[in-house]
């Protein structure tokens, strides 16, 4: 949130009564917050609110705005407002992002614009989850005179997401590749703290190894095609 409007609620919510603290192991809960109130709450100011501040709504419009710098080379950001923590659509929205632009090589946007063309010196596709809203984005790095020929690349990958969906071998071979990248994450012991951390602040609870796993291997090449006409839908993009 960056608008002005908002100063007021920014410096509100920096405050020990709202920040959270995480530990996974195997630890006496009884001690562990004695520590962790005597080291923080000499932080917190005199008559601090008991409860987070609430964020208020923010409405999103599309826009396109451009700017001329010296740099070596052109930053693009396409995007478009998404599904928050609560959505169950965002499941679906995880793996689609993770085919368009997920860490490995053979993302569709990655091989077409880096591996294939040479155009990109990176490319990524990210998917953000906040209370109310989230965000996916579509991030490349170019020279100045590549960045049209890239936007419309990245366009045509999205129409075709839209208009047709994945085959079974496909889907397949996106939901492995997935799991086992999530597989590989969890083996971050920081990693794997912070997920926690925050699946119990959002939903009071954390989803198993085998739990994500069933939920990813029920998703339909239709789930995936629903959830790119709506989030990619060209009159919602930024």
């Amino acid at each position: 949130i960056s608008s002005c409007d908002l100063h007021g609620f920014t410096g509100a919510c920096f405050l020990p009564c709202n920040m959270s603290f995480t530990v996974v192991g195997d630890f006496d809960f009884g001690k562990l917050s004695d520590t962790v109130e005597k080291r923080m709450m000499k932080y917190a100011p005199a008559g601090a609110p008991a409860s987070a501040v609430i964020a208020p709504e923010v409405t999103v419009n599309r826009f396109r705005k451009d700017e001329n710098k010296k740099n070596h080379q052109s930053n693009c950001i396409i995007g478009a407002p998404a599904y928050s923590l609560y959505d169950e659509r965002r499941i679906p929205l995880v793996l689609l992002m993770n085919i368009l632009g997920g860490p490995s090589s053979n993302s569709r946007l990655n091989s077409q614009l880096r591996e294939r063309k040479a155009l990109v010196y990176n490319i990524e596709a990210t998917y953000s989850q906040y209370v109310r809203t989230g965000s996916a984005v579509i991030y490349f790095g170019c020279e100045k005179e590549n960045v049209d020929t890239c936007v419309r690349l990245v366009l045509e990958e999205l129409d075709k997401v839209r208009s047709k969906p994945l085959s079974s071998t496909a889907l397949m071979y996106a939901k492995k590749q997935l799991l086992a990248q999530n597989a590989i994450s969890s083996e971050n012991g920081e990693v794997q703290v912070l997920a926690i951390g925050k699946s119990l602040l959002a939903y009071g609870d954390y989803m198993s190894d085998d739990q994500v796993r069933s939920r990813v291997e029920a998703l339909s090449a239709e789930d995936l095609q629903t959830v790119a006409c709506d989030i990619f839908a060209p009159d919602k993009l930024s």
